[in-house]
């Protein structure tokens, strides 16, 4: 079964299962125990975000940037695939 988590700070109902999936209150709870982090939006904590605690939150550590919020070469360096849209 998948389970798709999401966090988007414009939400406000927390929680709520929106379209299918589960919405969380903080970027990280969604990460937890997550297959893939897929970036969609370019809210500026985003662009903050500790790529430490993403990296031993995600498990198989695949970022898809699809908005190139991140620097690869900052998100390789913490042993994450990065794949950018639009990127080489």
């Amino acid at each position: 079964m998948t389970i798709v988590r999401g966090y988007d700070p414009m939400v406000t109902e927390v929680g709520d299962d929106i379209r299918g999936m589960e919405i969380t209150s903080d970027m990280y709870d969604a990460l937890a125990g997550a297959d893939a982090l897929a970036v969609l939006t370019e809210w500026k904590e985003f662009r903050l975000a500790d790529l430490t605690k993403v990296k031993s939150l995600l498990g198989s550590g695949a970022v898809v940037d699809c908005r190139n919020v991140f620097e690869p070469h900052d998100v390789r360096s913490h042993q994450l695939r990065y794949e950018g849209i639009g990127s080489l």
